[in-house]
């Protein structure tokens, strides 16, 4: 937290007298993600040692789990998450770091993983339960290997026992979970080790619990030191407690600062639609069967849409789902187990976007109002059905549209800012339809520089191979004359050869 005279700061708009000092408390988070104090926590208590371990990390995300496990001493991780483009890039570009991505751990077998079985594995997943995980863990994992998961109520109790905004409040209901699922895990083959509470809430504000595992198939036995029933109870303290701190807290916030910036944003918004610049605009959204997703349908409403929700939620997968309308490369991983194709739909407000238009009749669409609807079919063989308002097209055409109408930036987008074969594009399409005109002049003339050049080429090949024969000549010209060779001479040899 920043402070300033002694004051709590925590807006950005706030003003403040330069002459006074800033000052900031608390701790720095240690790893790049909120995830990485829970693992921390479970190492110290249930005394876990990561050196030299291979590690295997489902539901990897940002990478928190991961960051930690190398902190202390992990030889290698297996960062695997059903969603993609995550993890920071801090681990992604870390050799000890093995990225496995859109890759739905349910499903997996030891072959997937490159470099051996893992001895150690941590669990932390959201919109599915332990008990699809647990099962095909314990054939992947090494004899004896050990494993941190994070049992979070809010996933594995019934619909009638989550509460409003997803959050399970009885303890009772948190009793019956980590009851449950320790069985589940004794009767998979685990040895019930340890339990404890994590030391932070879910990101949605779930109190969720930590379990330490043991992979002993045939041999599994209930060595747990601590009652359940004692590690929610010292939860719900824990966090009861932190929670009436939080309320004591004095927090001053300028209302005038908040009315301003929300006249700010209205306004903005209203220029932005009065010139007209907003040229396209994805209205709804349709997807069925894919990866985790059995349907979803989003309506989207002008201004800015924000998806928000825990790591798993399908966050990323919906962003996928759009880059394959695009014309982004697809494949059968993406067809939701079971299913026998996928089914992606995307509908856009085209007015005023005159490229998408003159697109469209180029192509010999017959355009009638202001919509367009792309859609992509991917069947589980891998085979792609692509088309435009309802007309089958090449999965490049599509790109042409998605290279109009969709533009997707990663949170590790910044690094295509080094790589220099970018920036003449960057440039392009930083000076957008101004330079249009400029763009197509160049592009023509460019065109017969590179006809002239290829025709100056062949001129020089050929002038080359003409030269090569007349020196071939030339040898065998001076071949013949030293031979010294004479009117009837083949004759002659003939007959002495015979007479002999």
């Amino acid at each position: 937290m920043v402070y300033h005279d002694e004051q709590r700061v925590d807006k950005p708009g706030s003003k403040v007298d330069r002459a006074l000092q800033f000052t900031v408390k608390g701790n720095p988070l240690p790893y790049v993600g909120r995830g990485g104090l829970k693992l921390e926590k479970a190492l110290e208590v249930f005394h876990l040692n990561l050196n030299g371990l291979l590690m295997l990390d489902i539901g990897a995300s940002t990478g928190g789990f991961t960051d930690c496990a190398l902190q202390n001493g992990a030889a290698k991780v297996y960062a695997l998450d059903v969603g993609f483009n995550q993890l920071a890039w801090k681990l992604r570009s870390d050799p000890r770091v093995i990225v496995m991505e859109k890759t739905n751990f349910r499903y997996c077998k030891l072959d997937n993983f490159q470099v051996g079985p893992p001895d150690f594995a941590s669990i932390d997943v959201s919109f599915i339960s332990l008990k699809k995980i647990l099962p095909t863990l314990i054939d992947i994992l090494k004899d004896k290997g050990e494993v941190v998961c994070l049992i979070k109520p809010q996933f594995e109790a019934g619909r009638d026992e989550v509460g409003k905004k997803g959050i399970v409040h009885d303890p009772k209901t948190h009793l019956a979970v980590i009851n449950d699922i320790l069985e589940f895990a004794l009767s998979c083959g685990y040895t019930l080790l340890d339990l404890d509470f994590s030391p932070i809430t879910g990101g949605d504000g779930n109190i969720e619990f930590l379990a330490h595992l043991r992979s002993e198939k045939g041999r599994a036995k209930h060595l747990l030191q601590i009652r359940p029933e004692e590690v929610v109870r010292l939860a719900h303290t824990n966090f009861k407690q932190k929670k009436i701190r939080h309320k004591t807290e004095k927090r001053f916030v300028p209302y005038f600062f908040i009315d301003e910036f929300r006249k700010t944003v209205e306004n903005r918004r209203e220029r932005m639609f009065e010139s007209k610049r907003c040229f396209h605009v994805l209205t709804e959204l349709q997807i069925i069967n894919f990866a985790i997703i059995d349907k979803l349908n989003v309506s989207f409403e002008d201004g800015l849409t924000v998806f928000t929700g825990e790591t798993g939620a399908g966050k990323s997968i919906i962003i996928d789902a759009i880059a394959l309308l695009g014309g982004a490369r697809g494949s059968a991983e993406y067809v939701r187990h079971g299913a026998k194709k996928a089914e992606l739909e995307a509908l856009f407000d085209i007015e005023n976007n005159d490229r998408v238009i003159k697109l469209l009749d180029q192509l010999g669409f017959d355009q009638t109002d202001d919509q367009l609807i792309l859609r992509r079919d991917i069947a589980h063989t891998g085979k792609s059905v692509c088309r435009v308002n309802g007309k089958l097209v090449t999965q490049s055409v599509l790109q042409q549209f998605g290279a109009l109408l969709i533009d997707i930036h990663g949170q590790h987008e910044h690094q295509r800012l080094l790589d220099p074969s970018k920036h003449l594009d960057f440039v392009d399409r930083f000076g957008g339809s101004a330079i249009e005109k400029l763009k197509q002049a160049y592009t023509e003339e460019y065109q017969k520089a590179t006809k002239l050049a290829a025709q100056c080429s062949r001129y020089n090949q050929d002038e080359k191979e003409v030269a090569q024969r007349v020196d071939l000549l030339h040898y065998q010209i001076k071949d013949i004359e030293a031979g010294h060779l004479q009117k009837d001479e083949e004759e002659q040899l003939l007959e002495e050869k015979e007479s002999c």
